[in-house]
């Protein structure tokens, strides 16, 4: 992902999203490649197990995304209380970010004061959490700030509606259909603000 979202911002002069200062680049460089080895995991470890495990889908065959997909999904889904085990560790990625990031206070995770790719690349992970209802960011004044203010970001529902029409997932179970049906809000939602089209 950082890859992509360096070329992006270089091909389309993403200004806010991706500043020209080299260290501000420096900062939200350092959460993009950071985020594979760890704000990822929140996905894995707690959104996964809720999401992906009760559809049953069938093993593929082995590719280098899916080992790596494997090995990390192995322990959640091995877990006799994935929320509990999701949740210890988002609450270390909380921790962790609330702590070591949002330089003199920022609203945004780098600084400044609009949001980066590195704002949306981390709240691609953590605002799912909101809608799924599997984490409570009460605890972390500043993430919580920060999650209210993206979702002021353009586009948010749209980008969202998958999230938004899955809901609870904690008290109400996945299931093929209902995953399903998301997907199809989604989609429809990026394709009628023109972010995407089929």
């Amino acid at each position: 992902m950082a890859a992509i979202v360096w070329y992006l911002g270089k091909k389309h002069g993403w200004k806010t999203m991706y500043p020209d200062s080299l260290e501000e680049q420096a900062l939200v460089h350092q959460f993009l490649h950071m985020h594979h080895t760890l704000v990822r995991l929140a996905t894995y470890h707690l959104m996964a197990p809720h999401v992906v495990k009760p559809l049953n889908l069938p093993q593929t065959e082995p590719n280098p995304l899916s080992i790596f997909q494997t090995d990390n999904l192995a322990s959640s889904f091995a877990s006799d209380n994935p929320h509990e085990t999701g949740n210890q560790t988002v609450t270390v990625i909380a921790e962790f970010l609330e702590n070591h990031y949002f330089p003199g206070q920022s609203t945004f995770l780098c600084g400044g004061s609009d949001p980066t790719v590195a704002d949306l690349t981390c709240y691609s992970e953590l605002g799912q959490f909101h809608f799924a209802n599997l984490f409570d960011f009460e605890p972390y004044p500043t993430l919580t700030r920060w999650l209210k203010a993206m979702r002021n970001v353009p586009h948010h529902d749209a980008v969202h509606a998958y999230n938004i029409d899955l809901g609870d997932i904690l008290t109400q179970a996945n299931t093929f259909e209902r995953f399903i049906r998301a997907s199809e809000m989604g989609m429809d939602a990026l394709v009628e603000t023109g972010l995407a089209s089929y």
